[in-house]
């Protein structure tokens, strides 16, 4: 049996979901549509891929590489690792690759055997306003805009080291998760208070922050680490969690600049006026790279209804999905 490929041309910004990730390698002019056999359901951080074998008119077999959301993201869009097994025939719509030599697109929706028609990411109504008490508990970066951050004048070397950076130097490509403070704007994050310190976790990327709430100091010439080592105070109802002992890091600030041994992050976490939301608000200063610190804000909605669980990054996904 043959299956239909199918292109369609398209005006840019016609409807679709895009993924967050790279979407300059593919065409948003061009929608195509894919019958075939499911031949690999990866269901795996940071990204899941649908591998899809169909026959061009010619009568030859192509197995074309689907990419998807994160597992989170398109389980909340009503789909379970048990979706999709092998053998399944599917239609397909997806952004091709802008290389043509590539069999690869972008997924805007997969009708399964029974007609069922997913989008890999539905865009999710807000959660629904929920007072929280305090700033423990879970909260969803879901709304999160990276308008709100300020990368600050690079000096001359950082300004070197942003020209130079591509996708592929992006250290998720390792299942290296980024640094703070960019952590809060990652995924699903759970703040918990424990004997001396508190500990804040992000879903994705399995991160776990300790900060330290017995008064210590930080310690003269302690390890360097990719998260730092913080501590933290209260004033009043805001936490204020002071970070320093970084590793140099490619991607350490905002927008492609590296950080180093200078790197020095102030965060502010309190509850918004309406107790409904978290704001996280830093000063992150690193004057062998930035020539003035670096400034925003991140705010996150509560969402105590949510499930938490820690998400293992997978490396040959990873690779796939920074690399391709």
């Amino acid at each position: 049996m043959r299956y239909l490929l199918t292109v369609i041309l398209i005006g840019f910004g016609s409807t679709g979901v895009l993924a967050h990730h790279s979407p300059v390698i593919f065409d948003r002019d061009q929608e195509i549509v894919l019958e075939g056999v499911v031949t690999g359901y990866d269901w795996k951080y940071p990204h899941v891929y649908i591998f899809v074998d169909t026959e061009d008119y010619n009568g030859q077999l192509m197995r074309w590489q689907i990419e998807g959301e994160d597992p989170r993201t398109m389980e909340r869009s009503g789909w379970t690792a048990a979706t999709l097994v092998l053998g399944d025939r599917v239609e397909v719509r997806g952004r091709p690759d802008r290389n043509v030599e590539r069999n690869h697109a972008l997924m805007i929706s997969l009708t399964t055997p029974d007609g069922t028609t997913l989008m890999p990411e539905v865009l999710d109504e807000p959660h629904p306003a929920v007072v929280a008490t305090d700033i423990f508990g879970l909260w969803d970066p879901s709304r999160f805009d990276e308008d709100y951050l300020n990368s600050g004048p690079p000096t001359e070397k950082g300004a070197a080291a942003q020209a130079e950076y591509t996708e592929e130097d992006n250290p998720e490509s390792q299942c290296i998760p980024p640094a703070p403070p960019m952590t809060f704007g990652v995924s699903l994050t759970q703040l918990s208070m424990q004997d001396s310190h508190i500990l804040i976790q992000t879903e994705e990327f399995a991160i776990e922050r300790i900060v330290y709430m017995d008064g210590r100091e930080h310690p003269a010439d302690g390890e360097r680490t990719l998260h730092g080592h913080s501590i933290g105070w209260w004033e009043g109802d805001v936490l204020v969690i002071d970070t320093n002992h970084f590793t140099d890091n490619i991607d350490g600030s905002l927008f492609g600049t590296p950080s180093g041994a200078q790197k020095h992050l102030v965060e502010r976490l309190e509850l918004t006026e309406d107790m409904t939301q978290l704001s996280v608000d830093f000063v992150l200063e690193d004057p062998e790279y930035l020539q003035a610190p670096a400034t925003g804000q991140i705010v996150l909605d509560h969402a105590p209804a949510e499930r938490f669980a820690l998400a293992v990054c997978d490396p040959e996904s990873a690779r796939r999905w920074m690399n391709e």
